[in-house]
């Protein structure tokens, strides 16, 4: 968490927009970017596929119940 904060800060301070990825790693990373967002005014984002390209019979329907 030090360095993502560190990486923001040092960008915000330069001028530049930040923009956390929250879906990418893991769920400790993106807490850690949650909070990194909220200290120096970065903007998170998650990323959601809008449909997965899984052709699999037992998964067919299980994927087109929750999209």
């Amino acid at each position: 968490m030090s360095l993502l904060c560190e990486l923001v800060r040092k960008g915000r301070s330069e001028g530049y927009f930040a923009y956390i990825n929250l879906s990418s790693g893991s769920e400790l990373s993106a807490i850690a970017g949650m909070l990194a967002s909220l200290l120096y005014s970065a903007v998170p984002y998650y990323v959601q596929a809008e449909k997965y390209n899984i052709e699999h019979p037992d998964i067919e329907g299980v994927l087109a119940a929750n999209c």
